[in-house]
């Protein structure tokens, strides 16, 4: 199993080299003589995991003897999300912060409030028959 620690190492290795500010600060843009800096949230998650076997007798044994008697395993997993939040707008002499307003998340909170305050309604009626 040396070849695959070296190689979730090397991917590892690629992952870090690809980690620096450009991953949260996209690079400026200018429009109409102020500049705009993109940000996002980036998030990055990972697993992995490895294998064995067991002997004629029940008993733990190494990679190598797994292998020997059929046992063996690895696996893993990785996944990365960016989400954009906004952008920096920087002009002579500011400097103004203007986030993305996700239209979805607010409609989902709007459609689960309402709900809620309906149930709530609907309760009190019930109660006062």
């Amino acid at each position: 199993m040396t070849g695959e620690k070296e190689s979730f190492e090397e991917l590892l290795s690629r992952i870090g080299k690809g980690l620096d500010t450009r991953t949260v600060f996209g690079e400026p843009e200018m429009l109409d003589g102020s500049a705009i800096i993109p940000v996002a949230k980036i998030s990055f998650g990972g697993g992995g995991g490895f294998g064995g076997g067991t002997g004629t007798k029940g008993a733990e044994v190494t990679a190598e003897e797994a292998k020997a008697g059929g046992g063996e395993g690895m696996g893993g997993g990785f996944g990365a999300k960016a989400e954009p939040l906004g952008v920096i707008q920087v002009k002579q002499q500011s400097v103004r912060w203007i986030p993305i307003v996700d239209v979805s998340r607010l409609a989902a909170i709007w459609a689960a409030v309402s709900g809620f305050l309906l149930i709530m309604v609907i309760g009190r009626l019930l109660k006062r028959r």
